[in-house]
This record gives C-alpha cells, structure tokens and sequence, in this order.
C-alpha cells in the first residue's frame, strides 16, 4: 500500500472521508491476500500433479494406438506385434510370445506289430511342451518336450479308427491339431481303378494307389512297347502311335517287405475323344 501514501490528503480528513478511506484499505488488504492465497493453491496444486507424473501416471490421453492401463502400465500397439512397458519394471521393454502354430500333416495309417511314430513341426519362438488332448488307444505316448507321438498297434486293432489330439503350448498360449488314425494291413493293396483308354499320338498316364507298409515298390510286368512305371510313385506313362492300335494287357504289381499286389486290366488304343475318356 506504500504507492497509495504520497496520494493523500496534507489536510485533515472529515469524518465521512475518514470512514470512505477505511473501507477503501479494507478493500485492497483483503483483495490482495486472496489473490496471494489463490496463487499459493495455484502453485500447491501444480506441484502435486508434477508429482503424480514422475510416480508414473500420467494426466496426457493416450495417443493413437497407446493404450494407459492402471498402475502406470502401458500396452503399446505396433506393426509387428505388441510390446508391454511397465512402470513396475522401469520401463524395461518386454515382446509378447505368440502362440505356437502346428505345421505338419501326421500320418494317418499304422499298421499292425509295425511302430508307428509322428514327429510334428511346430513354429513357436519359446521352447513347446506337448501333450495329448484326448483319448488315446493303449500304449500310444507322446514326448512331452519334442511332441513324437509313438505307437505299435496290436493285431486286435486292425480295421480300427482312432480319432486323435494333439496339443502344443508355451508362454503366449497353444495350438491343436486332430486327426484320424486307422490301423491297415501291412500287405499292399492297390485301391485305384485304371485308366483303359489311350488315343493315338496324345500322351497316356496312370497314377495307380496302393495301401500297405511304407516304403511301396511298383514294377510293371507286362504292357505296350514304350511304356514306363515309376518304381518309386507307380506313375505309368506311355505315348501310343498308330501302330499301337488295338488292344493291350497290362499288368502291374506293387510290393513292401510284407507282402505284394498285382492289378490287371485291358488298354484299348483308338482314335476320337472315346479313348481319352475311358
């Protein structure tokens, strides 16, 4: 209030000056600690959400593709997958697992007194441990750390299906994977049905199929000059000419340490789309 003294009267005040001039200190004491004391909330207030702030929580909204959780934690979303930073650990950066995947395709035949055995492949960036998730017949194990699936079917199985599960998991979750298993003979047996039509000058192929104890061996026994078997896949290909017109046996067998199967069928060789048909 000293700014205000060198404004006042030399004179002596009269008594209504003397009460306006009392009202008028009133005023700007009290108008000058209230402005001070909501300075001083202002500022109080202020400290306290800095303080808040370096505890971790922060009074920001979340930005595009930032998600704040309670306790300070924060899940941020990106490209290439999710990464959780937690306040808890001092920011320190941890990449999510994802779940394993289950890549291969299990046999689906076994045969009797022979070993049957599955090793699947699994895509997982943390170590898997397997498991079955289902019944399973008697015998049948899986390796907990690999997932290789064995099993020597008895001959009371044969004929008999099994519907199979297969679990992996790790850190990030798991995957399954069902599939059928039927117990077959050991012996081969050819289960396709020929082709016995072939035209002139147009190329002639047999994909015959066969059942039976890995590994399988064909062999063609009788058939046209210049036909060919694949002794691996059983493929047989032939490309007739007109001389070829007519009719030929074919006989072809397959065979594995077990056993053996031969198929036999009449080729009939023409001209017209009737021989690409038949």
């Amino acid at each position: 209030m000293r700014q205000f003294v060198h404004l006042l009267p030399r004179r002596p005040f009269s008594p209504l000056s003397s009460i306006l001039f009392a009202l008028f200190l009133a005023w700007g004491c009290g108008g000058g600690e209230d402005t001070r004391g909501s300075a001083t909330t202002r500022t109080s207030t202020t400290s306290s959400l800095s303080s808040t702030q370096t505890a971790g929580i922060s009074s920001e909204a979340p930005t595009s593709g930032q998600t704040t959780v309670s306790g300070g934690s924060t899940v941020l979303s990106g490209g290439s997958g999710t990464t959780a930073v937690s306040s808890d650990t001092g920011g320190t950066a941890q990449s999510a697992v994802e779940p394993p995947e289950i890549l291969s395709t299990p046999p689906g035949e076994a045969y009797p007194g022979f070993p049957y055995e599955y090793l699947p492949e699994v895509r997982s960036s943390t170590p898997v441990t397997w498991a079955f998730c289902g019944d399973v017949p008697e015998g049948m194990t899986i390796a907990p750390q690999e997932g290789r699936v064995t099993w020597t079917p008895p001959p009371e199985t044969l004929g008999s299906c099994f519907a199979l599960c297969i679990e992996a998991a790790n850190e990030g979750g798991s995957d399954t994977q069902a599939f059928d298993l039927c117990v077959v003979e050991a012996a081969p047996h050819i289960v396709s049905t020929p082709v016995t039509g072939a035209a002139i000058g147009r190329p002639y192929e047999y994909l015959p199929r066969a059942t039976g104890l890995p590994p399988l061996t064909w062999r063609l026994d009788a058939g046209p000059e210049g036909m060919t078997i694949d002794p691996a896949g059983g493929a047989i290909s032939w490309i007739p000419t007109a001389e070829d017109a007519g009719e030929h046996e074919v006989r072809l067998a397959v065979t594995n340490e077990v056993g053996e199967d031969v198929q036999r069928f009449t080729l009939a060789v023409g001209e017209g789309p009737e021989f690409l048909s038949t």
